[in-house]
């Protein structure tokens, strides 16, 4: 999905004080893109 800001949920500042990490997403079920295409 991509890339985290670095920002903690409670920062009010705006700040980078954590680390960045990739948001990945897995399909729940085997024809996803059929169920969501109908």
């Amino acid at each position: 999905m991509g890339i985290t800001t670095g920002r903690g949920k409670l920062d009010g500042h705006c700040r980078t004080l954590r680390p960045k990490k990739t948001i990945w997403v897995y399909p729940l079920h085997r024809r996803f893109q059929q169920l969501l295409c109908q």
